[in-house]
């Protein structure tokens, strides 16, 4: 039997967490989920879990595991742990862009972020700009504070958005 190899589609394929149509070493050396692992399964034909047709679950147990992270990225960055801090960061950037497209009710699409971007209702402020930024440099501390800012800007919006 032949083994077809499973191509992810442009919208989900982005070259800073995808090889073609696997997810790079460095976040399959993590332990936990991989981001847009729920978007790869769907697109593979497992649609058991949709996290953007009802996020509320996913978003809020997302924003109290990020509180949890946060202090522990932080301390990495002042250790210097140059390696282990880009594949944190790189799999924590992939996690903040599934909850920025769930939020607005989207499948995560990191392969066309940029043209969907402008359309999206909850975003943060300069963000197409900020998470460019991100990509660029995962491993520098200013990207740390840029994340956690713009995760702290898009959970404002998500609660203000649920109680409106």
């Amino acid at each position: 039997m032949e083994d077809k190899k499973v191509v992810l589609s442009n919208e989900l394929h982005h070259s800073f967490f995808f090889m073609e149509s696997d997810w790079i070493g460095i976040l399959k050396q993590r332990d936990g989920r991989l981001p847009f692992s729920f978007e790869v399964m769907h697109q593979r034909g497992n649609d058991s879990d949709k996290p953007w047709d009802a996020p509320d679950t996913y978003l809020n147990q997302y924003f109290i595991e990020w509180k949890v992270l946060k202090p522990q990225l932080a301390k990495l960055f002042g250790e210097r742990g140059r390696c282990h801090v880009t594949t944190e960061m790189t799999a924590q950037i992939g996690y903040f862009l599934e909850a920025l497209f769930w939020i607005n009710g989207l499948r995560a699409c990191p392969g066309i972020w940029k043209e969907i971007f402008d359309t999206l209702a909850v975003k943060p402020l300069n963000g197409k700009e900020r998470i460019q930024y991100l990509f660029d440099q995962p491993g520098h501390y200013v990207s740390f504070i840029q994340l956690d800012e713009m995760i702290g800007e898009i959970h404002k919006k998500w609660r203000v958005k649920c109680v409106g």
